[in-house]
């Protein structure tokens, strides 16, 4: 719903700056709608539109990097479940309550679908009793046979890894774009169909273009905004990794 309402808003600061300039072609004087000044404006025009064009094109490069780039840690994390399940394995009885503690935070993510957004202070000290308990437990576990001591440290870094994943992955999902820089970019956005509207005539083909261009360049706003939040909206990571991840770990034994 962010993202749609901000690219309706963009539509309509688009349109109304259309409509602006349409008012200003009925209501200026002559003098002031000649060759000389339609060439300045166009020049103006340009100027504003190469920047926003190039401001677009960067904000979608960089959110598509940023939505790759957190699908690829978590399919990260997914392995690293599997590999620290794989280990605690090894330990037999002795590693079932981390094993189960670690099968809860999988299924803690799947419950939510991966909406970190809106976690409060007690679903956060909640999760950080759960990742505390599986370090502690694997820090406790009695070394019994030989090499036990090398899966235990092996086991507490990837426990490690994943508490980190999980906090980045918490960062990721509220760090979307600041609304004064889209509010700017909306605004170069208006004046430039402000623009076409002032030399536009007005008759239905021109004034449909126009609405088809102004809904276009809001798409791009859109998945701009959906990309930069992969956890909520409707374009979102997949849980599939993770989903998977448990079925490979399967029931306890």
């Amino acid at each position: 719903m962010h993202s749609l309402l901000i690219a309706a808003t963009a539509t309509m600061l688009m349109l109304a700056g259309t409509a602006l300039g349409l008012f200003l072609n009925r209501r200026l004087p002559e003098e002031h709608l000649t060759d000389r000044t339609m060439d300045i404006v166009k020049l103006a025009t340009g100027i504003v539109a190469t920047i926003a064009g190039l401001v677009l094109s960067l904000l979608i490069t960089s959110a598509k990097n940023s939505y790759d780039s957190v699908a690829m840690d978590l399919k990260g994390a997914a392995a690293d479940f599997i590999m620290l399940d794989r280990t605690l394995e090894q330990f037999g009885d002795r590693a079932i309550d981390v094993r189960t503690t670690i099968r809860q935070a999988i299924e803690k993510a799947l419950k939510t679908n991966l909406d970190l957004r809106a976690s409060n202070d007690e679903q956060i000290g909640a999760e950080v009793h759960l990742h505390g308990t599986a370090q502690r437990l694997i820090r406790t576990m009695a070394m019994v046979n030989p090499g036990d001591e090398i899966l235990r440290d092996r086991a507490l870094s990837l426990a490690y890894d994943l508490s980190k994943a999980r906090w980045m992955l918490q960062q990721e999902a509220n760090d979307t774009l600041p609304l004064a820089f889209q509010l700017v970019v909306m605004l170069w956005l208006a004046l430039i169909f402000a623009s076409f509207g002032l030399f536009t005539p007005p008759n239905p083909i021109a004034l449909g273009a126009l609405v088809v261009g102004a809904i276009s360049v809001s798409a791009s706003i859109f998945l701009i905004n959906e990309l930069s939040t992969p956890f909520y909206g409707i374009v979102r990571i997949s849980t599939t990794p993770l989903g998977d991840a448990l079925k490979i770990i399967g029931p306890l034994r």
